[in-house]
């Protein structure tokens, strides 16, 4: 009787087979046909077909071999390249991607036989990626989407719609989506009526920077999907200072119950940020990128301190320290907060923080002349959080030597020895602030954060081994410098 070895078992080669990369895939199809069995799935689940500038055919699977494994793609990608002869009925294919790449002269729409077919032929599609993609005239191609029974997602990037009549049946597709993200897209044919439409489906939302959709069509289209769970919206900064001027009554207080994540930029004005907040009910993320937040949002801001998880304020205009502080002795559920500047006095001033979940830190805070003796207080504020993996207390370069700021002193001599319960800590960040730790405060972080990896914009005294029960390999890893013995 034959002995049975263990990679004679289907089960053994496909455990196996999860953790090769391609190529090392592909050379396990060879082996037998019990192998090929095995390992023609991973191989098949994306087929790549890839042209070069002239558009003209490079490299990827031929037709004949995608013709006999069609069955086994569920990713199918197109870049620079497209033939008729590609325009099968992939009975699992899940996803489509066609990308044109800088500078290709390549139209994937340009022959007869263009990636419609595709969409056509294939009603398992779920999710729809469009790269670099220069779109054709009518309707026949987001008909041909629209049409599709199980389509969730929708991703486009630099891509041009080029008349109403398909900017039209665009609009009418996006209607059953779950998920649209939509980047530097330029539409033209005018104006689009909103009002005639909804989104029931859509939970996740991208608008970033739309040509030929103004402003108020883009936040009447926001307004039109009730269900929505994140939000991103940055907007071009022509026109802004009469944003939603002449759509406050279309803005409700509370227009999306569901909304759990908001992300909004650029330039928008302190009051048009609280109308955006308003429109929420209770946001456990928000990201606010170059805007101005000012007394309007900061007052608006308040009602989500209960269920605020993330807030990222690093970019933001006029963001005061007090407010900025607000944050963290207000919000119980907070694990990441990013924010420009808080000053000493103000940490001093306020109440303990309540964010003792905190996992992420980063906010520059600083100290004015005089103010040394603050040092101990305001780490004795960080103390409590135990749960801290990354601390970032530095802020940019300044803008020149007079503009130099005092940061917190990571100098035992200064107060650092009570953060010794912060064990979790993996990446100290100072960044463009001077730190210049010694010897003692080296070791010291060694012993008392055994889980610290990286340490960013220090400068070192020279450092010796001998008799310090310290690994000094691990600390030249992780302070990012070479000798360290004296």
């Amino acid at each position: 009787m034959e002995k049975l070895r263990a990679l004679d078992l289907p089960e053994i080669r496909l455990c196996i087979a999860r953790y090769l990369n391609i190529y090392d895939q592909v050379q396990c199809l060879q082996v037998c046909k019990a192998w090929h069995q095995t390992f023609a799935p991973f191989v098949w689940t994306e087929a790549m077909i890839v042209g070069n500038p002239a558009g003209e055919f490079l490299r990827g699977p031929s037709p004949e071999a995608i013709e006999r494994h069609r069955d086994l793609v569920v990713h199918l990608r197109f870049e620079d390249h497209f033939d008729k002869c590609y325009a099968l009925h992939y009975p699992k294919l899940q996803a489509l991607w066609l990308h044109t790449t800088e500078g290709s002269a390549c139209n994937l729409f340009r022959q007869a036989h263009h990636p419609t077919a595709v969409i056509a032929a294939n009603p398992s599609l779920v999710d729809i990626a469009l790269v670099k993609v220069e779109m054709p005239s009518g309707a026949h191609f987001w008909t041909a989407v629209g049409e599709l029974p199980l389509l969730e997602t929708m991703v486009m990037g630099m891509v041009s719609i080029a008349d109403k009549t398909a900017v039209h049946a665009f609009w009418q597709a996006c209607q059953k989506l779950e998920k649209l993200f939509m980047a530097s897209v330029s539409m033209s044919g005018g104006g689009f009526d909103f009002d005639r439409l909804n989104f029931p489906r859509l939970e996740t939302l991208a608008l970033k920077r739309l040509v030929g959709v103004d402003v108020a069509e883009q936040l009447w289209m926001i307004v039109q999907c009730p269900f929505l769970k994140e939000l991103c919206w940055e907007v071009e900064m022509k026109g802004i200072n009469v944003f939603w001027e002449d759509y406050p009554s279309r803005f409700p207080n509370g227009a999306w119950p569901n909304l759990k994540s908001l992300q909004l930029g650029h330039n928008i004005q302190d009051s048009d940020v609280a109308l955006a907040l308003g429109g929420v009910w209770q946001a456990e993320e928000l990201t606010l990128l170059g805007v101005y937040f000012g007394p309007l949002a900061s007052k608006a801001i308040h009602r989500h301190f209960s269920t605020l998880r993330m807030v990222d304020l690093g970019v933001c205009f006029h963001a005061d320290s007090s407010t900025m502080l607000q944050i963290l002795v207000s919000c119980p559920l907070l694990e990441e907060f990013y924010a420009p500047v808080i000053f000493a006095d103000d940490i001093v001033d306020a109440g303990p923080w309540a964010c003792l979940s905190l996992v992420h830190l980063a906010v520059e805070i600083v100290f004015f002349d005089g103010e040394e003796d603050l040092q101990p207080q305001v780490f004795d504020r960080l103390s409590p959080l135990s749960r801290l993996r990354v601390l970032c207390p530095g802020g940019p370069p300044p803008f020149d030597e007079e503009s130099r700021r005092i940061p917190l002193d990571f100098r035992l001599q200064s107060g650092l020895g009570v953060l010794s319960n912060l064990k979790g800590l993996r990446v100290l960040n100072f960044g463009a602030t001077q730190q210049h730790l010694g010897e003692e405060e080296v070791r010291w972080m060694l012993t008392h954060w055994e889980a610290l990896r990286v340490v960013a914009a220090v400068t070192l005294a020279r450092v010796g081994s001998n008799g310090s029960g310290v690994n000094v390999s691990r600390m030249q890893a992780i302070f990012g410098i070479g000798d360290l013995t004296g």
